[in-house]
């Protein structure tokens, strides 16, 4: 349990630092799910709770990234999307 504190405390840490550098703090999360994960400091293993929580954590990321983008630029958008979709179905 003392790693998924260490991972939190670590995530805060570094969204102060983007905050001050005037970057998204979705930024900081995702860079502390690279640094937490095994790749680096291996903070949390590969159970099935970091698993759940990872999806979790993809969720929120799409859900957030949703609320960012316009929809006039989302509708713009969606023939060229539609177009390369199907071009790289078989």
């Amino acid at each position: 349990m003392e790693s998924y504190a260490a991972a939190v405390v670590l995530a805060a840490g570094l969204g102060v630092v983007a905050e001050r550098l005037n970057q998204p703090t979705v930024v900081a999360y995702v860079v502390t799910g690279l640094l937490a994960g095994p790749a680096v400091l291996d903070l949390a293993g590969a159970t099935s709770l970091t698993g759940g929580l990872g999806e979790l954590g993809l969720v929120f990321l799409l859900f957030v990234l949703g609320l960012e983008v316009e929809f006039g630029v989302m509708r713009r958008l969606l023939k060229p999307m539609f177009a390369g979709a199907t071009g790289h179905m078989r």
